[in-house]
């Protein structure tokens, strides 16, 4: 995604839900919120999207299970 399109996509200000099992739900959001779900940020994606493609490629069959919000440095 060009950093143009990541703007564009902030400023809809959308959450997107998914899930890899129906009851194994994340969120795909502008900005980390304080909600009590499993989040992860477009900029993050967009960090971790080669590796995670590469991963996945890596070992057939694997599915992502769950999204940990990444730990704020202090």
């Amino acid at each position: 995604m060009t950093t143009e399109e990541i703007q564009s996509w902030k400023a809809l200000r959308v959450e997107i839900c998914m899930y890899i099992k129906p009851k194994e739900l994340f969120w795909l959001v502008a900005e980390y919120t304080n909600k009590d779900r499993a989040e992860i940020s477009i900029d993050d994606f967009v960090k971790q999207e080669a590796t995670i493609r590469q991963v996945l490629e890596a070992f057939p069959g694997a599915k992502i299970a769950t999204v940990i919000k990444p730990k704020e440095k202090k």
